[in-house]
């Protein structure tokens, strides 16, 4: 009988350390970004510039800076995301108090993902775009506005970010309401598409 009382007891420990070593590997192991799941890539430094780029947009927007979302923005007026253009928007809508920035309570990016401007690019057409070196992002930002339209709504809106270098300055040249059914069956979707 004690005999296997010992070997109960010997087996309660070994079940014991396993689940302690188990537990403190998941615990202490690297925290993986759900975008970036299955994503063997190791980021460049570049990489985390760009989507430090798209994190600062998201920021001046939550905290309705409208000098820093500008100062993210192409200089070049034929680009849908040109600094000119936005303060034409801005100017006209502002004496409306329709300003899209000022209709949003928060914003934060719930996944971030480059894709490649060839697939993308079907669906924004980046490729007219005059720069030598251009990036792609799938972004999910979850927003809360006072009042929904088509382009910003409640909930996580997707939107395709083109990133273009500018004069030696990487800047956001597009940032367009994204197809996430398409790009999520096209295996490039971030793990918060319903």
């Amino acid at each position: 009988m004690i005999k296997k009382l010992l070997i109960l007891l010997l087996v309660i420990i070994v079940m014991a350390v396993l689940f302690f070593v188990v537990k403190n590997y998941f615990i202490f192991s690297e925290k993986t970004d759900i975008a970036k799941i299955g994503d063997n890539k190791k980021e460049s430094p570049q990489d985390i510039a760009l989507q430090n780029i798209i994190k600062a947009d998201i920021a001046s927007q939550n905290s309705h800076n409208f000098e820093d979302f500008l100062g993210l923005r192409s200089e070049n007026k034929t680009m849908p995301e040109s600094k000119y253009n936005y303060l034409s928007i801005y100017n006209s809508q502002k004496k409306e108090g329709i300003f899209f920035m000022d209709r949003i309570v928060s914003a934060k990016i719930v996944g971030i993902k480059e894709i490649p401007l060839k697939p993308g690019g079907v669906i924004t057409g980046p490729f007219k775009y005059p720069f030598d070196e251009m990036r792609m992002f799938y972004v999910g930002i979850d927003y809360t506005v006072t009042w929904e339209d088509k382009y910003i709504f409640n909930g996580i809106n997707y939107r395709l970010y083109v990133l273009g270098k500018e004069g030696g300055k990487w800047v956001i040249i597009e940032a367009s309401s994204a197809p996430s059914d398409i790009l999520v069956r096209a295996g490039y979707g971030l793990g918060t598409e319903k």
